[in-house]
């Protein structure tokens, strides 16, 4: 009886242990009352209060506050309808169990931090007032300043792999209180074996048996407590926060979306008028392409200002691009070398010759008294028709070696435009026939929308269409209606209605914005105007392949909706769901919006 007494002890020790997991689980931590929330680094505990009226918002950030002692409130003004913050000044006063005196910090622009201490806890009434670029405007709103709570006990911080309900200690001695049940159990069924009398034998089976379904259970309710902490749920990795979808709402603090450049734009009703998308090509108009020819076989030289043309680069009308200078025939080429070598001569001894005559002049001009005026005269007469000679033996030479004394002609561009083609160096030679360059005027270039016929009655011919295209503004070009094609591609049975862009490139600066031949899309206008409710185009983001917009909620909370697209004109485009006339929408920062916390649901 002492041994049975003796193991039930031990395994009642063993249970009371395991008995104490509830009050420590997950490593002795208090699941019960919650804790508050701690303040943060820059002194608020996430409470906030925000009002709108007029052109301003307020947004105030505090924490709890100890009687007594400072606490600090912060404060963001932005601008009610595009959320920028707003630069100027910020004066609060708070009134209510007492009047409060604020002093205040300008941080950045938009963003301030005030100080204060409250001898009496309890609601205050808030008034701001702002003054920015828009003018001066008084704002108005409630806080509750409440008392601190104390700081939580630490909490136990162990390695994810030592579990929950029961701690690694406590696991370890339950096995070994197991064991020992289990090795009194073996020790008893032996002594059985050796018993004299059946009650022996009898007492030490129960004693076996007793100590081993202890020890079972010992093991059983260790393994279950250690592994299913808190009704078993799994504490493995931690869930990755949703990512933002359609129909999601999230939560973006004021100095972040400061910071990120959030902004917003009002939902409101335009005109916009129906239009058909089509496909088209850019082409020239007549007159917009020129290629330059060479008229003879010829060396082509740069222009007389050392400049050759480059393949882009932009010409101006009348602008000399190049010279092409006529080479002569292999018969004459010994002649010439003869013609050229008796012209520097000339112009060699004409140089000689003058050189002598102004330093004669010069001598005798120091002697002036001793030489008769006329003598001097004539001096000055010879060394005039010796300069002549000079520089048309020079001019001889040049003409020999530029191109035999063959013509020598300056090649012009015809038109303003760019270089569009080139297949000539400077120093070479071309023949008579060859296409030296090709220059496009890109300034107002045409588009052929690609019209089914079936739909060319519906068309308005007298409304501008839209054009997008990879290098266009996403908004699109305007473009004017030009012409329509008699004809019908027989075989896509469409028809060419020419449109000219406006705008659509600076040939000047050579950075055309459309090229020949590039696809571009086409909205025609089919001539129905309505009044619809538009965003700008750029607000639209798609969210599971779905087009959507950022709604701003409250002043730091973001809801994206599902919408159905409509109409597209002059940069806005008609959104039908779940959006209201006037509601702002995200139209710059959203990207970073998919990122963000997803707001709590009393918040959105």
């Amino acid at each position: 009886m002492a041994r049975a007494a003796a193991v039930t002890l031990v395994a009642a020790l063993g249970l009371s242990a395991l008995g104490q997991g509830p009050a420590s689980a997950h490593g002795g931590e208090d699941h019960g009352e919650a804790a508050a929330a701690a303040p943060s680094a820059t002194g608020g505990a996430g409470l906030t209060t925000a009002e709108t009226r007029g052109m301003y918002e307020l947004l105030l950030r505090w924490g709890p506050v100890v009687v007594g002692r400072p606490f600090v409130i912060e404060a963001f003004v932005a601008d009610a309808l595009t959320n920028a913050p707003v630069a100027g000044e910020l004066k609060l006063a708070l009134s209510g169990p007492e009047t409060l005196t604020l002093e205040g910090t300008a941080l950045s622009p938009g963003q301030y931090r005030f100080t204060a201490t409250a001898a009496t806890l309890g609601r205050y009434t808030v008034t701001a007032t702002v003054r920015g670029q828009a003018g001066v405007d008084l704002l108005t709103t409630e806080l509750t300043l409440a008392s601190a709570v104390s700081e939580p006990a630490p909490i136990a911080v162990r390695d994810a792999g030592k579990g929950g309900g029961v701690p690694l200690l406590w696991l370890v001695l339950a096995l070994v209180l197991a064991a020992v049940l289990a090795a009194l159990g073996y020790l008893a069924g032996r002594r059985a074996r050796r018993a004299k009398t059946t009650s022996e034998v009898e007492r030490s089976a129960k004693l076996a048996a007793t100590a081993i379904l202890l020890g079972g259970v010992l093991v059983v309710i260790a393994v279950d407590r250690h592994a299913g902490a808190h009704g078993g749920e799994d504490h493995g990795a931690p869930t990755p926060p949703p990512v933002a979808s359609a129909g999601n709402a999230v939560r973006l603090p004021k100095d972040v979306q400061f910071l990120l450049e959030v902004r917003t734009l009002d939902a409101s009703r335009r005109t916009l008028t129906e239009r058909r998308r089509v496909a088209g090509t850019v082409t020239l108009p007549p007159g917009a392409r020129t290629t330059l020819v060479a008229p003879f076989t010829g060396r082509l030289e740069a222009a007389p200002d050392g400049g050759f043309p480059r393949l882009g680069e932009a010409v101006k009308r009348g602008q000399v691009v190049a010279v092409l200078a006529e080479l002569p025939i292999a018969a004459d080429r010994a002649g010439l070398a003869a013609e050229r070598a008796r012209a520097a001569a000339q112009r060699d001894g004409a140089a000689a010759t003058l050189r002598a005559l102004r330093l004669d002049l010069r001598r005798k001009r120091n002697i002036a008294s001793l030489v008769a005026a006329q003598e001097l005269t004539d001096l000055e007469a010879a060394i005039g028709r010796a300069d002549a000679e000079l520089r048309g033996a020079r001019a001889a030479v040049d003409a020999l070696t530029l191109g035999g004394g063959a013509t020598a002609l300056q090649i012009t561009a015809p038109i303003d435009g760019i270089i569009g083609t080139m297949s000539v160096t400077p120093g070479g030679t071309v023949e008579a026939g060859t296409v030296l360059f090709e220059i496009v005027d890109l300034a107002r270039p045409w588009v052929a929308a690609k019209v089914f016929e079936a739909d060319l009655r519906r068309i308005d011919r007298t409304a501008s269409a839209l054009v997008m295209g990879d290098d266009l503004p996403p908004e699109g070009v305007s473009a004017t209606p030009i012409a329509m094609s008699p004809t019908v591609d027989p075989v896509t049975r469409t028809v060419d209605v020419i449109y000219a862009l406006d705008g659509a490139t600076d040939a000047a600066a050579g950075t055309p914005s459309v090229r020949v031949n590039q696809f571009v899309r086409v909205d025609l206008p089919l001539g129905d105007s309505h009044d619809v409710l538009a965003v700008p185009v750029g607000a639209i983001v798609e969210l599971d392949g779905v087009p959507s917009l950022w709604l701003k909620t409250r002043a730091e909370v973001f809801a994206a909706r599902p919408v159905a697209l409509g109409r597209r004109e002059g940069g806005f485009v008609e959104v039908r769901g779940d959006i209201r006339q006037g509601a702002l929408v995200v139209v710059a920062g959203s990207p970073f919006l998919r990122g963000a916390a997803p707001a709590p649901v009393e918040a959105r």
